[in-house]
């Protein structure tokens, strides 16, 4: 039987948590954003801090990388919107977003990136050139997920207010009318075929049909669970879509995680009832293994996807979950954990690989974030001037 064990020690111990992470496309480097303000990079295979460490004025609260992994976009608290090239170690700063930054999403050709802030605002940028592209959208209510479709020409927009916005990239406009769902919208997401829509809020899963949509009322596949669902996720092959659903019972909550086939709706297969509600979830890269986990310590389990079988308890996590992924080939879990700690832990008892001390606190005066100077309100940096004037030339 697969077991789980730590590889080393955690990645870093600091009083100021994790909130935010990504794992680039080839599966080497992990970067980390916490409330200490700092964006780290690691690497996965011997879970040492890359050069440079970077500090900002205020803590993470979301991280995107391109395809390529060279530029790495950090949203903070405060509203600022960050790009930084990996390879020169240079950032650059957009215009301040006037609230926390609450979601990020780059375009699959690594060209556009989408930033959504808790006061509504969403904005189209250039990854090259970090200018705004078109105009500022304005919604109704706090911006909880983006999402570009295969083709990069279509941005999904979810609120907390239930709403989703489908928005054409390349002709700057509205696609149809709004969708709502009425209750707070935690994923959106769109299928390989570009033609349908993942909607996950906490009253169940919807599919939009993006093709019925144009030609009048979307066609909707709800669930209609009285239950509340608390994570969504479709698995990378397409093929299964879980949900972590909860329920509250004389004071009591049960969780459970349930899932369908992705093309028909149909519910497969579920888990035994946990005594406490499931908040996340993620699939290995081969779609056969799905991690669960609660915000209580000792939540976390693995399941095998074809059997809903419990694998291994993660018995020795001292600290719940905060947030997971798997490396890319499978063999790896990347935890974020509420104790403050990063973890890696072997999936195929290979044991530790290595040491990997506390990380320093970095003074102020040392690799504070020095973004470019910006110059009047029209959202270029001088990365974007420079680059426009030398194409005009």
């Amino acid at each position: 039987m697969t077991t789980l064990t730590p590889v080393g020690e955690p990645l870093w111990h600091r009083r100021e948590g994790s909130t935010a992470m990504a794992l680039s496309l080839d599966g080497r480097t992990l970067v980390t954003g916490g409330q200490d303000r700092r964006i780290l990079r690691w690497s996965v295979a011997t879970g040492k801090i890359l050069e440079p460490e970077l500090l900002y004025d205020s803590p993470i609260e979301a991280i995107a990388l391109t395809p390529n992994g060279q530029e790495i976009i950090a949203g903070t608290r405060a509203g600022g919107l960050h790009v930084w090239d990996a390879d020169s170690g240079r950032g650059f700063d957009l215009p301040p977003q006037g609230t926390g930054i609450t979601s990020l999403a780059v375009s699959p050709d690594g060209r556009l990136f989408a930033s959504g802030t808790e006061g509504g605002i969403a904005r189209l940028w250039d990854t090259s050139l970090l200018g705004q592209i078109g105009q500022t959208y304005k919604l109704d209510g706090a911006i909880t997920s983006l999402a570009f479709d295969p083709g990069g020409r279509i941005l999904a927009m979810g609120e907390e207010d239930g709403t989703i916005r489908l928005w054409e990239v390349p002709q700057q406009k509205a696609l149809g009318p709004p969708l709502r769902v009425n209750h707070p919208v935690h994923i959106v997401t769109f299928g390989k075929d570009g033609e349908h829509l993942l909607i996950g809020s906490t009253e169940g899963t919807r599919w939009w049909d993006l093709s019925s949509h144009k030609a009048g009322e979307p066609v909707m596949h709800d669930e209609h669970e009285l239950n509340r669902v608390e994570a969504t996720a479709v698995s990378p092959d397409g093929g299964t879509l879980a949900t972590a659903r909860s329920v509250r019972e004389g004071g009591r909550v049960r969780g459970w995680v349930e899932l369908r086939d992705v093309a028909t709706g149909a519910r497969l297969r579920g888990t035994p009832e946990q005594p406490q509600a499931l908040t996340g979830l993620a699939y290995s890269p081969n779609s056969k293994w799905l991690l669960t986990w609660g915000h209580e310590p000792g939540t976390a389990r693995l399941w095998d996807v074809d059997t809903l079988q419990d694998i291994r308890l993660l018995q020795s996590l001292k600290s719940a979950i905060r947030q997971a992924a798997f490396s890319r080939d499978g063999g790896t879990l990347l935890l974020a954990c509420r104790d403050h700690r990063a973890r890696l832990w072997d999936l195929k008892r290979r044991g530790d690989r290595f040491q990997a001390p506390p990380a320093p606190r970095i003074p102020d005066h040392r690799r504070r974030f020095r973004p470019e100077a910006l110059e009047g309100g029209d959202g270029m940096s001088r990365r974007h001037r420079a680059r426009v004037g030398r194409d005009r030339r």
